[in-house]
């Protein structure tokens, strides 16, 4: 089986090494790197330079990414193994992988790079050892499926496996995600994964359409949004007959999907329906391109059967994909930044060229004169950095102590308060040989040849109905409250955003006045220019403009958005590391529970109400422990930003200085010095407006009309 891409990546690889040719412009770098260039490139705006060589190598690794997700046990697995053609990824005999795993082109396809949220470095395991320890029990299953979580790999941020298939030869990264039942992974799935996935694939089962978590999911991603890089994969086809196919599941699907395929003028766009929608038998389609005996259940036997791969589905979805991969439309989806954050340096390359022309037409004593006056303002602009990294670093200090504070307040009011309520709803069975089994550890605890570590244990397995349900509920209950808690610190973000938006302006202002009063000493600033060069280099630095996050998916956020994803995620992961790491229940109430045993005429619920008071006070006495792991953690979160930003408003300012500098050098030099850097400048600028229209032609298919670009650096 093969996607053929190649179209569309040459036309992705031909705009990737624009963007390289565009940093080496505006930055420097060696003139064999830029083809058809006569001129010494570079303008010393390495800061720029660098933040699109990051962007290009961020295009280049991160090729055609596909999301697979849904609600597990919709043969997500089988379906990614359809595709590749072999057994990779966890199936049939276990639902589904526990973890995120991607898989990417690479020869080593028996090895598993296993990354730890505590690591940079990846573990290796072998792809055997994968599939059998990465994957759901039937315990993982039946804890979602009761409404509680699997936290076996908690630790584990994602995997990465290689396939040297057809499919990745063409720059495809397949992403497999845990089913949507698993709260915590859905959250990590949703803000990490989706916003930077060119498409995305939603399993649903023939069997059982439009889970609550299925309609919740599509109701929030995909509704009203016009997306035409979501596909929907009706899997299990083969388990229902043809007649219900057509009759009862297809109609179903339509109606749950309305909202998903609503057009511009209200109405339902049948051909983006038809082109995004399909029915599969991904197990079929696998024993198909394996040669594996296609089994099929009648009854209480099961037979094998013929299967042709083209009445599976699988051919039909693939050919569509690949439609949509070699599309312009999705190219133009993914590079529209790209072009904007290209506009807006050149505007800015411009007026900075303009200004040293004007600077190298003065006289060495009157450029002496504004140099001074020009270093005053620069000097003030690194304590304008300062401030602008103390107000991010503030910021996080502030929520810090928020969140904590909510986190406390929550373990100690919300989640014991409704635990009665929960017990009296409870099914929980202890059993009489269990009551008997703790009775007689009880009994034989403290004779000498008993190993007190193995009695404990015995006692912990003996309880695990009673402290299984109060962990469960626990989970439940902090998975409430992680979800929002985005929105009790939102108030606190868009102040930030709103300050530190006006701040960046200001800083703007103040680098284009250091500029003019060196190059023509008095201010005259330009409104078309006053936008922060700053929150352009920022923005590149995350692979998007205007501080937000590039994604096909769901579209841009704006940077306060992109904190609080990110702070939300931070604390999630702090989370269920700190509480979950250990048990919550301690060994020590395994012995206090067993004077409960016998004082108890209903054993389950009297242990529940006795045992989970406890257990919230071993959670509250541990968020406390932990307040200051909680506080380093968003801080860190923070602080991280805050040097990001403090470094590239410097790096702008040490670039003004060293380009005041140099001209002041050439301007002490005797010749047509000046002459020839003019040509030199003017020459990059035009090669710059080159790259831009090459770029534009390649998404539109014509060269920009004049003005194009400066249309496109407004778009702020």
């Amino acid at each position: 089986m093969a996607i053929r891409i190649i179209e569309s990546q040459e036309k992705v690889r031909e705009i990737i090494g624009y963007v390289r040719e565009y940093g080496i412009l505006v930055g420097g770098g060696e003139m064999d790197y830029v083809p058809r260039f006569p001129y010494r490139p570079g303008l010393g705006m390495n800061i720029s330079g660098k933040g699109f060589a990051e962007l290009a190598k961020d295009l280049d690794d991160g090729l055609f990414k596909i999301l697979v997700m849904g609600k597990f046990k919709n043969g997500k697995s089988t379906f990614i193994n359809a595709m590749l053609g072999r057994l990779m990824m966890a199936a049939r005999a276990t639902a589904t992988t526990a973890v995120i795993a991607m898989v990417e082109y690479g020869e080593h396809d028996d090895v598993v790079q296993v990354y730890r949220t505590d690591s940079v470095k990846p573990d290796l395991i072998s792809l055997e050892h994968f599939t059998e320890e990465y994957a759901l029990t039937e315990e993982d299953e039946q804890a979602i499926e009761d409404g509680g979580n699997c936290n076996r790999f908690a630790d584990i941020s994602y995997v990465v496996m290689q396939s040297h298939g057809e499919l990745f030869k063409d720059g495809v990264r397949l992403i497999d995600s845990p089913g949507l039942e698993e709260a915590n992974a859905r959250t990590r799935t949703t803000n990490e994964f989706v916003p930077k996935a060119n498409a995305i694939i939603f399993m649903l089962t023939a069997q059982a359409l439009f889970s609550a978590a299925e309609r919740k999911y599509i109701a929030e991603n995909f509704a009203g949004k016009n997306l035409r890089n979501v596909f929907f994969v009706v899997n299990r086809i083969d388990n229902i007959n043809a007649d219900e196919l057509e009759r009862t599941v297809k109609p179903a699907v339509r109606k749950g999907l309305a909202e998903v395929f609503t057009d511009k003028d209200g109405g339902f766009d049948e051909e983006l329906y038809r082109s995004r929608v399909f029915f599969t038998n991904a197990y079929g389609a696998l024993c198909a391109r394996t040669g594996e005996p296609y089994k099929l259940k009648i009854g209480s036997k099961e037979i094998s059967v013929d299967v042709a791969i083209q009445d599976t589905g699988i051919p039909e979805f693939e050919d569509a994909l690949s439609a949509f991969l070699n599309s312009d439309e999705r190219i133009r989806a993914t590079f529209q930044s790209t072009l904007t954050g290209m506009a807006n340096v050149y505007w800015e390359a411009e007026v900075q060229v303009r200004a040293d022309a004007a600077a190298r037409s003065l006289p060495l004593e009157q450029l002496e004169q504004n140099l001074a006056a020009a270093e005053e303002v620069l000097k003030d602009l690194r304590s304008q950095a300062e401030n602008m990294s103390r107000l991010i670093s503030r910021t996080g200090d502030i929520l810090s102590k928020k969140v904590y504070n909510s986190l406390l307040s929550y373990v100690q009011t919300e989640i014991p308060r409704e635990f009665a309520i929960e017990v009296e709803n409870s099914d929980t069975k202890f059993g009489v040989s269990n009551m008997l089994k703790m009775a007689a550890s009880a009994v034989t605890v403290n004779l000498p040849w008993k190993d007190k570590e193995e009695t404990a244990k015995e006692q912990e397995k003996l309880l695990a109905p009673i402290t299984d349900k109060i962990n469960d509920y626990i989970r439940m209950k902090l998975e409430v409250w992680q979800s929002r808690i985005g929105t009790e610190i939102e108030p606190e973000l868009r102040d930030l955003e709103q300050e530190l938006g006006d701040e960046l302006i200001r800083f703007g202002i103040g680098l284009n006045q250091a500029v003019e009063i060196f190059s023509w000493g008095n201010v005259k600033v330009n409104g078309a220019y006053t936008a922060s060069p700053l929150q352009t280099i920022f923005a590149l630095s995350h692979g998007d403009i205007s501080l937000a996050i590039e994604g096909a998916a769901s579209g841009g956020v704006s940077w306060s958005d992109y904190l609080k994803r990110t702070l939300v995620q931070g604390i999630i992961n702090w989370g269920i590391g700190m509480l979950f790491g250990s048990a919550i229940l301690l060994p020590a109430l395994v012995v206090e529970a067993i004077g409960f045993i016998f004082s108890s005429h209903r054993v389950p619920k009297q242990l529940l109400n006795q045992m989970g008071p406890l257990a919230f006070a071993c959670l509250r006495e541990r968020v406390q422990e932990e307040e200051n792991t909680l506080y380093e953690s968003i801080n860190r979160q923070f602080s991280d930003q805050s040097s990001d930003l403090f470094e590239k408003a410097n790096g702008l300012i040490n670039e003004a200085e060293e380009r005041q500098k140099k001209i002041m050098e050439e301007k002490r030099n005797a010749g047509d010095v000046n002459d020839k850097e003019n040509e030199r400048q003017k020459a990059v600028l035009e090669a710059l407006s080159d790259r831009f229209s090459q770029v534009y032609k390649i998404l539109y298919g014509y060269v920009p009309e004049s003005g194009e670009l400066e249309k496109y650096a407004k778009r702020r």
